[in-house]
Parts: structure tokens; sequence; C-alpha cells
């Protein structure tokens, strides 16, 4: 079982869509990056993961569905 797992993740500010359908999976213990040019969502997609922005979507750490979590919660 992936220990973060990403899936169909649509990010919005406001009115405007950031994130277009992310879909990921990272395993325990993997080091990974996030690269790409400016503007192309790597910081979105960190803080649509810790429920900073408004999302849709599933994200799933270590099991646990954490859309239903509040930014503190998580």
């Amino acid at each position: 079982m992936p220990f973060l797992e990403v899936k169909g993740l649509k990010a919005y500010y406001r009115q405007t869509q950031a994130l277009f359908g992310l879909d990921f999976e990272l395993e325990e213990g993997s080091i990974t990056t996030i690269l790409g040019a400016n503007g192309a969502g790597k910081t979105t997609t960190l803080r649509s993961i810790c429920r900073m922005v408004r999302t849709e979507g599933e994200i799933r750490f270590d099991g646990d569905d954490l859309t239903s979590l509040s930014t503190e919660n998580v």
C-alpha cells in the first residue's frame, strides 16, 4: 500500500483552478522531488496535501483519507 496516494487532485484558488487531475503514489522510505517551471503547481501540490487550499479528489496518507480533515488536523 502506498504511504501517500493522490488521485484526481484538483486545487482551486477562489474560482481559479490551479491543478487538473494530478495522480501519484509514494512508498514509505522513498525520496521524491517535484520539478517544474515557475507556476507549474509545485507549491500548490504541497498546499493541497496539507489542506491549505480548496481541493477535489483523493488524498490518502498511510491509508487515512485526508480530504475530510481540517488543516489543523492534517
